[in-house]
């Protein structure tokens, strides 16, 4: 999930341990991620959905997290 003001930009990644420069950790999880790009290395758009930041936060308060 990438952030951009009142929204959220949602994409499925697949993380490759084997391929981390350090050994993962939840504590530093976010240090994993990598910038949003919308372009690929091919030059294809990347696949994403976003919604609003309200309906990211109506929903986790909802939801008690």
């Amino acid at each position: 999930m990438y952030r951009v003001e009142g929204s959220v930009y949602l994409r499925e990644q697949i993380l490759f341990f084997d391929q981390l420069e350090e050994p993962f950790s939840l504590e530093k999880a976010f240090s994993f991620i990598r910038d949003r790009r919308i372009i690929n290395e091919d030059g294809y758009k990347i696949s994403e959905w976003n919604v609003s930041l309200s309906e990211v936060e109506k929903f986790a308060h909802e939801l008690s997290i």
